[in-house]
């Protein structure tokens, strides 16, 4: 309560679902083909080029969570090609999962072919052996839960999530996902609502369990950087001169990148430059 109260009013949050504002505005955006049922769910799902074993298990939860969505793995083939294939085969959204010190990092969202682009931080996976007594699983497709995506930014990202599951709802399955907004942290709970008798209720926890926190969104399909998705800076993508070696000015801007992320991180008292000549 001491929080909510200290926090300042955000001018973009949405007092009326029914503003003739947003919803002329969500008529005719990158989503509006799949909520008028003219376009379906196809997702591809990817990783970097070395996912480590944690990785791979997000990726075998990801393809459960979300139906009609495939894995290929990433070879060496670069984040521009794999968009292209995507909009070439028709897919709907590309799902590329990375990692960082052997744990699922960052997951990168975007809608094809005419974007929007979204990175989200994962932490607190767990898989579905991993939870207390979860619930047996089936193939139903879940009924969705958007809660707290109050501004315009958040009703953006709740869509383009909602885009990933089909529109079609099996409620014979009785298997819910929730994605709770609180705080710009998304927390995604799948659970399993028992009929014990016609007054009583129980709800059991399927998984996965992980917390999504959006860091980047963009207008734009997936645009490739110089970084890749291990987070080392490919070889083949570093703009070279015409003997296959860096220019003086591009290897000048690394090193001022480089010096100001060290000044960030207040590593500069442990470096020492050498001015002399070689």
């Amino acid at each position: 309560t001491l929080f909510r109260s200290l926090r300042r009013a955000d001018e973009t949050v949405i007092e009326n679902d029914k503003d003739p504002e947003i919803l002329k505005d969500e008529e005719d955006d990158e989503f509006s083909a799949f909520f008028k049922g003219e376009h379906k769910t196809k997702i591809l799902i990817t990783t970097g080029e070395k996912p480590c074993f944690r990785t791979k298990q997000f990726v075998k939860e990801a393809l459960w969570l979300f139906p009609n969505s495939i894995y290929r793995p990433r070879k060496d083939y670069s984040l521009k090609e794999i968009t292209q294939f995507c909009i070439n085969r028709g897919f709907s959204d590309l799902m590329v999962i990375t990692d960082r010190l052997k744990q699922p990092f960052n997951m990168i969202l975007s809608h094809l072919p005419h974007g929007p682009t979204s990175t989200f931080r994962i932490s607190n996976f767990l898989m579905h052996k991993e939870l207390d007594k979860p619930a047996e699983r089936t193939e139903h497709y879940p009924e969705l839960i958007f809660k707290n995506f109050d501004t315009r930014l958040g009703r953006r990202i709740g869509r383009q999530l909602e885009a990933l599951f089909p529109r079609m709802r099996d409620y014979e399955g009785r298997a819910v996902a929730t994605f709770h907004n609180q705080r710009d942290y998304c927390f995604l709970r799948c659970h399993r609502y028992v009929f014990d008798s016609t007054k009583e209720v129980r709800i059991q926890e399927m998984g996965p369990r992980f917390t999504l926190r959006c860091s980047r969104c963009s207008r734009v399909p997936l645009i490739p950087s110089l970084e890749s998705s291990s987070g080392t800076v490919r070889r083949s993508t570093i703009p070279t001169s015409w003997n296959g070696t860096c220019s003086i000015p591009l290897l000048a801007s690394y090193l001022y990148i480089f010096w100001r992320e060290c000044e960030k991180l207040k590593w500069l008292k442990y470096l020492t430059l050498n001015t002399h000549s070689v």
